[in-house]
């Protein structure tokens, strides 16, 4: 039980060549405010089913002890709910690197960034699962 709730090294983006991946155009992103949320399928089998990056512009936020907090409460938020992204990615058997982009100008509530990450990550799997579809029907319209 207590691995389940885990966000290990293996769950963060730290590869150069997955950053790149992730941030070359064509790529799928929506927001669902607070986050952008970048994402995209990678092929290697050592990363875990969803890794994660976050970011908060320094731009937004001139203090590094504020855009860590921040940062802390999107790994935190996300770390409590991210079990449907990956029993979605275990059905589909993918992997996803995904990158959450922090928008405000403010920081929010630990409370509020909770509950904006589930409805992202909700999003975010009804739109795993659309393309999973999509590419179902492709196939079988092919095979026919």
């Amino acid at each position: 039980m207590a691995k389940q709730f885990s966000l290990t090294k293996d769950e963060r983006i730290h590869s150069k060549k997955t950053i790149e991946a992730l941030f070359t155009p064509g790529n799928e992103s929506f927001v669902t405010y607070p986050f952008r949320l970048v994402y995209c399928f990678v092929a290697d089998q050592e990363q875990a089913r969803a890794a994660i990056l976050c970011s908060v512009t320094k731009k937004r936020f001139k203090r590094a002890n504020k855009r860590n907090h921040v940062k802390r409460l999107i790994r935190e938020a996300y770390r409590l709910n991210k079990m449907p992204l990956l029993d979605c990615l275990e059905k589909m058997d993918k992997r996803l690197a995904i990158a959450f982009l922090y928008l405000p100008n403010s920081i929010k509530s630990s409370e509020d960034v909770q509950k904006k990450m589930q409805e992202a990550l909700s999003a975010l799997v009804q739109k795993l699962e659309l393309t999973e579809n999509s590419m179902t029907n492709e196939r079988e319209g092919l095979d026919s």
